[in-house]
């Protein structure tokens, strides 16, 4: 499979300039892999914020306006329980909060399991995720991205799937675009799912992706604790103490394969903020020991002084966020 780049970037590139809010393309140029041949109609919410039904996956890109200098890269998969998207609060509001770091969003609306519209629904998302990290290495150079600072982030499901991406990158679930390598270089997991597994998975989720009954066997293939080696992109996990969708443990978990295999890790824990932090903390202050941790890591580069921020204004009541300790790190 090989990406018929020329037209499909000079379109691209063309349309970044003429949409402040970037521009929405498909995530194959040809046939979706894995696709019955049905498709649905997407349903929107909220005023947009929210999708659901998505059968043609899409990738929007948002990068800093008129940016010179070479950027790092993050590939942003909203979440909530492979039932709908936050594409709003968990897709566009972070990626604008990125552009402002100097860094290129490209925001994912993937494929939601469906026995409809895909084949073997479990690997929709998946699939989606990997041919995205591979379109943003294609991209890079046009883009102004450094293709070896390209990072996943995932909200809540989104999380479980970013953490896949970081975890079976040796498994082709599509086929490679011009060798292009699908381990991503550094990874963001908010409030993650991360295994399939009791007691840790939430169980409308894993019937969601893997259905009613799935075996042992299924569940440990989508069980990313099970899969961290050395080889594991550097992580930084942030999640909600008072979470009672999702719980912590998959976070202290992950966060303990990590380190038992001397992959760079950090790991915070916020109080009273809930599930994704909906509505609790502006997007701006939970984020910035993130961005302190990117620019430390080498994934945020020097800003140019002519880059102009995106408007973007959450609104929501501050909470100050607290670190997570050791003791709870134990656990």
């Amino acid at each position: 499979m090989q990406l018929q780049s020329g037209a499909w970037l000079l379109l691209l590139c063309t349309s970044l300039h003429l949409h402040a809010q970037g521009f929405d393309t498909p995530l194959y140029e040809a046939g979706i892999p894995n696709s019955t041949g049905h498709f649905t109609d997407e349903t929107w919410s909220n005023n947009y914020a929210q999708v659901r039904q998505v059968s043609k996956p899409y990738l929007l890109i948002l990068t800093p306006k008129q940016h010179k200098l070479r950027t790092s890269a993050v590939i942003i998969f909203p979440g909530d329980g492979y039932n709908y998207e936050e594409y709003e609060r968990e897709g566009k509001a972070i990626g604008m909060e990125l552009v402002k770091q100097n860094v290129t969003a490209f925001i994912v609306r993937y494929r939601l399991p469906d026995s409809t519209t895909m084949k073997d629904p479990s690997i929709g998302p998946i699939q989606d995720a990997q041919q995205a990290i591979q379109l943003a290495r294609s991209a890079a150079k046009d883009l102004l991205v450094d293709p070896d600072r390209i990072g996943v982030m995932g909200f809540s499901a989104g999380g479980h799937l970013a953490a896949m991406a970081g975890t079976q990158f040796d498994t082709a679930y599509v086929p490679r675009m011009n060798n292009n390598s699908v381990r991503p270089d550094f990874m963001i997991l908010v409030c993650p799912v991360i295994s399939m597994k009791d007691p840790l998975a939430p169980a409308a989720t894993r019937e969601r992706l893997l259905g009613t009954a799935p075996t042992a066997a299924l569940e440990a293939q989508f069980s990313n604790e099970l899969h961290v080696t050395d080889q594991t992109p550097p992580t930084y996990l942030i999640y909600a103490k008072n979470d009672s969708i999702v719980s912590p443990r998959n976070s202290i978990v992950f966060y303990n394969q990590l380190k038992m295999h001397g992959v760079d890790a950090h790991i915070e824990g916020l109080d009273n903020v809930g599930h994704a932090f909906a509505g609790t903390i502006p997007t701006e202050q939970w984020t910035k020991n993130l961005f302190a941790w990117m620019r430390q890591s080498g994934w945020i580069l020097d800003m140019a002084p002519e880059d102009i921020e995106p408007e973007y204004t959450p609104s929501a009541p501050a909470v100050v966020p607290a670190t997570i300790s050791a003791k709870e790190v134990a656990l």
